[in-house]
């Protein structure tokens, strides 16, 4: 028998995103005759086969209409019984013995990221399974997930098998899980020895070359110590406030109602609506005396990702009013007048080797300034006395920059950041800028470059420089934990473009 759960949250095997679907929603049993039954899970909204509320376990027949609240589910492709697999699109259905799972998306809290418009939110999931194979889902996206350029829901991968998001942005998938007999081999009898004899060869020249490149330049190109030491206390942490505000007419829902909790409200990791304020980190650096201070927009404004949850919190509300106001009239006018938004409360920067206790550590900061093309995640904040800190003794120089011609694959960049902030901030060491170091490994088109250098959250924002201490970008988004060149860095160009 396949357990198969089904539900909102990332973790189940079928992701129904939709607000009225609870977490875990329903779950498919799928036995081994073909014979397929659901059972709800005390959601929210209910279960329904054929219109009627499913009670206990209800065993589903080829033609049975089911929805999840007033979600129409298509089970017999979840369950794997609609039609040859790797056809037709839509929602895929995830493998049950996945050991390891990557999110693949615009959001940004997915762990490989293509920052494009016409890339879903959560888009796709890339899973290996027990038996090693590697397995490719689409996640309802708008524009589809190609394997050699078929429209694929659920798709066990080949070695060479070619992926692309939404048909444009290739998926270099062999190198987040390497296929086992992805590795090659030396030759046969004496051409090995033959091969090693020019690779010396070659790396002779390259040496020659490379001395008089250095001559060329001056002298030898930066270490990483020298990056961090030169940099390091340019680099802040900014740390924001945020909540999404139900109001009707001006006045917050709570005030309405009574009740405070309905104030603010956020979206957690799992897609869940949360009361409370919302609290993130990530890092900027000073590049002005009157404090200001470049960081990527997502850390700072509202993406299209906080859009969507507006309108999930929105349609959650106007559900729980009607549900629980018994759709009398005051409850449809409050639902008809309810307006969600995403509002930033505060936003502060920490200095490199500081203590962060509470926010009267922090130095208070105004949104400055935020690019207004999508794919260019960079914005600009600035200190609310417009004056940047006596301790930061070197600012970042975006008038010395490295151009795209010398930031081609195999080039060396460094990064100085704050991952993990929040972890970092109460210890007795205090905030301490961490050092990366890695090469760029993909040109991404006018806006972006891939790289391998190790991000975790908290990070994006960061400044790159290349090995002549030069300005060479900023750290937006990666695959979380992974230096496999799936991060990724907005171009300096484009950077510095928002400053015109």
């Amino acid at each position: 028998m396949k357990i198969i759960n089904v539900g909102r949250a990332s973790s189940n095997n079928v992701v129904v995103n939709n607000p009225v679907v609870s977490s875990l929603h329903a779950v498919l049993y799928v036995h081994t005759d073909g014979t397929v039954d659901i059972k709800d899970c005390q959601s929210s909204n209910g279960t329904f086969v054929n219109d009627k509320r499913a009670t206990g376990t209800v065993t589903l027949k080829p033609g049975d209409r089911v929805k999840l609240g007033n979600v129409d589910f298509d089970w017999q492709r979840a369950a794997g019984q609609g039609g040859p697999g790797g056809n037709g699109g839509g929602g895929g259905v995830l493998p049950p013995d996945v050991v390891d799972r990557r999110s693949i998306g615009r959001g940004v809290d997915v762990q490989i990221r293509l920052n494009y418009d016409d890339v879903s939110s959560k888009h796709a999931y890339l899973c290996r399974r027990s038996n090693g194979e590697v397995v490719l889902v689409d996640n309802n996206s708008t524009n589809g997930t190609y394997v050699n350029g078929a429209r694929i829901s659920t798709q066990t991968l080949r070695k060479g098998d070619t992926v692309l998001i939404a048909r444009k942005y290739p998926l270099q998938w062999e190198q987040v899980f390497p296929s086992k007999d992805n590795t090659g081999g030396g030759g046969n009898g004496g051409g090995g020895n033959s091969s090693l004899k020019w690779v010396l060869v070659a790396a002779a020249v390259v040496l020659v070359a490379g001395v008089g490149l250095w001559w060329l330049l001056g002298g030898r190109s930066w270490s990483p110590e020298k990056v961090y030491a030169t940099y390091r206390k340019s680099v802040v942490m900014i740390y924001q406030k945020s909540a999404y505000v139900p109001t009707v007419n001006g006045k917050t829902l709570g005030e309405y109602l009574g009740v405070d909790k309905l104030n603010y409200l956020n979206v957690d990791s799992e897609g869940d609506v949360t009361y409370g304020v919302g609290v993130s980190s990530g890092t900027g650096f000073f590049f002005s005396k009157d404090g200001k201070i470049m960081t990527n927009r997502h850390v700072v404004g509202a993406e299209q990702e906080e859009r969507e949850n507006e309108k999930k919190i929105k349609s959650a509300l106007q559900n729980m009013l009607l549900s629980e106001f018994g759709n009398s009239k005051e409850a449809r006018w409050l639902a008809a007048n309810l307006e969600v938004n995403y509002q930033v409360l505060y936003t502060g920067i920490a200095l490199n080797d500081t203590h962060v206790s509470s926010e009267s550590d922090l130095i208070a900061c105004t949104i400055y300034k935020v690019s207004t093309d999508e794919k260019i995640d960079i914005a600009i904040i600035q200190t609310n006395n417009k004056v940047t800190p006596p301790e930061v003794d070197r600012l970042v120089d975006l008038n010395d920059i490295a151009t795209m011609d010398e930031l081609k694959p195999g080039k060396r960049i460094y990064t100085i950041g704050f991952p993990q902030a929040f972890l970092l901030g109460g210890t007795e060491v205090g905030l301490e800028a961490n050092n990366q170091s890695g090469e760029v490994t993909q040109e991404r088109g006018e806006y972006q470059y891939g790289h391998n250098i190790t991000i975790h959250q908290g990070a994006s924002g960061s400044p790159v420089f290349d090995d002549r201490g030069r300005f060479a970008g900023v750290i937006v988004s990666g695959y979380l934990g992974l230096s496999q060149g799936y991060n990724q860095a907005v171009q300096p160009q484009k950077a510095v473009s928002l400053l015109k």
